[in-house]
């Protein structure tokens, strides 16, 4: 049996990174656990918070145990790509976006985007790569990132260590949207242990694959996957061995795919394990052709994931336990509130008060009600649900009313999810 094409193809990663650690620039004169920051215009080598640098300068020139802080903006743009390999070899290095703020976008062109040595961590920033060999690889911990890659034959997140909360999109022709390959070792066998969870994975051409596992001589990778979207055009999840002495597992749970295959060329051991608490039904986007993987309200995935780590949150900071359980892939489902059993309760010459069923969805939600006659709108001021999984019996009152007007009353209730207005019920004042 032939070994994978993707095995042929991406174990050139392994090759490739030790090449850049060899060809990384030397750390700057900063003693270790300074602060570097990085901004879409900075210049210089200052990299302070007052003179920021470039964010080649800020990540190839770090040293042992700094701090790269990565500001808000955009890095390069779709046209104009930062065509310089960004190269993260210090050891004990931490990039990260900027605390609160948007998550920064960087536009790479090199073959390989960004490239994280084994103690690096790696969280909030957006990677866009054009790269032909992957857009991230990391050897350290992934956390909370996004990468989009255009590159044909190329893997959008190449992850050795641990990968978790993120997004993962292959556009490109033959692509892989995860992969974690290995190339020929000496012996005594290599073994790659990787992590994954709560992150979605897809790629979107006919002949991708959503998550490789591709071991070669001497190498054994296992690879543990818990609340994860995997989507591939060809396979959804595929191990792959080309020697005896190679093995390739996957261990999956509660986690969606329907492809999966084993391939074991010259004898070697490749396995793809699923379990009774997967997901085997498509999961549903809500536009993925406008990049946006979150979960459409119909999604199979939601509230189908297990228990995660109490410090855990989904792509976008949000709390992972929302519904009944945690949903599957990056993104946590947020509901919009739900009002029912809306009510009069009393009226006078310039007020109305009304009672509803507030369900909040596990959300922090507001409520107010509204009061409408022709083109004058009355409002209460908003107050605060519980953000709880049962209803809250809500009793508000508007006031500002004219006297013997008939009004269309309405509750309206909203949480990070969405916006929800009650049907109005009519209400005459004295």
């Amino acid at each position: 049996m032939m070994p994978s094409r993707h095995l042929v193809s991406l174990s050139v990663l392994v090759v490739a990174a030790g090449l850049a650690a060899i060809a990384a620039p030397g750390a700057a004169s900063a003693g270790p656990g300074a602060t570097r920051y990085a901004s879409p215009s900075g210049k210089g080598t200052a990299c302070s918070s007052a003179h920021p640098c470039s964010i080649v300068t800020a990540i190839n020139h770090a040293g042992r145990g700094q701090e790269v802080i990565v500001g808000p903006g955009t890095y390069g743009s779709q046209q104009h790509q930062i065509p310089t390999a960004l190269s993260a070899e210090a050891p004990g290095l931490s990039i990260h976006g900027a605390v609160n703020k948007e998550r920064p976008i960087i536009h790479l062109a090199a073959k390989i985007g960004l490239e994280t040595a084994k103690s690096v961590a790696l969280s909030n920033v957006q990677i866009d790569s054009s790269g032909s060999t992957s857009g991230l690889f990391a050897l350290g911990t992934v956390s909370h990132v996004i990468v989009l890659s255009n590159g044909d034959g190329a893997s959008a997140c190449a992850v050795y260590d641990s990968i978790v909360d993120s997004l993962c999109v292959a556009r490109g022709e033959d692509s892989t949207a995860l992969a974690m390959t290995r190339g020929s070792e000496v012996p005594p066998t290599k073994h790659l242990n990787v992590t994954i969870r709560g992150v979605t994975a897809v790629a979107t051409d006919p002949h991708g694959i959503g998550l490789l596992a591709a071991a070669g001589e001497f190498t054994a990778i296992t690879v543990t996957a818990t609340n994860d979207i995997f989507q591939g055009g060809l396979q959804d999840v595929e191990s792959s061995t080309n020697a005896s002495t190679a093995t390739a597992t996957v261990n999956l749970k509660h986690s969606d795919y329907h492809h999966s295959t084993a391939s074991d060329a010259g004898g070697g051991e490749a396995a793809v394990n699923g379990n009774a608490t997967d997901v085997s039904k498509p999961t549903r986007f809500a536009a993925p052709d406008q990049s946006n993987f979150r979960e459409a309200p119909s999604s199979p995935t939601i509230d189908k994931g297990a228990t995660d780590p109490a410090h855990d949150t989904d792509l976008v900071g949000r709390p992972r336990r929302v519904g009944s359980a945690p949903d599957i892939g990056a993104y946590e489902f947020l509901q919009r509130p739900a009002i029912t059993h809306l009510k009069k309760r009393g009226v006078s010459a310039d007020s109305a008060t009304v009672s509803a069923d507030v369900y909040a969805e596990g959300l922090r939600a507001q409520v107010r009600v509204v009061a409408t006659h022709g083109h004058t709108v009355r409002e209460s001021p908003w107050v605060t649900a519980r953000n709880k999984l049962v209803a809250r019996h809500v009793r508000l009152t508007v006031h500002g009313l004219a006297g013997h007007k008939k009004y269309a009353v309405r509750m309206v209730a909203r949480n990070p999810g969405g916006t929800t207005s009650s049907a109005p019920i009519s209400v005459t004042t004295r």
